[in-house]
């Protein structure tokens, strides 16, 4: 995940090509949920 620009209202990240936005059957960890757990470790938030 490239992390375009941030800041306390706004998070803008480059979505590489095949990269999945939305939890499909997959299993695979989409770009919604990678964003949370960065936001939840930057800032230290539980959820």
């Amino acid at each position: 995940m490239t992390i375009l620009y941030e800041d306390n209202h706004l998070i803008v990240v480059n979505k590489s090509p095949g990269e999945i936005v939305q939890g499909d059957k997959t299993g695979d960890k989409p770009l919604s949920e990678i964003v949370k757990d960065y936001l939840k470790e930057k800032y230290n938030k539980p959820g």
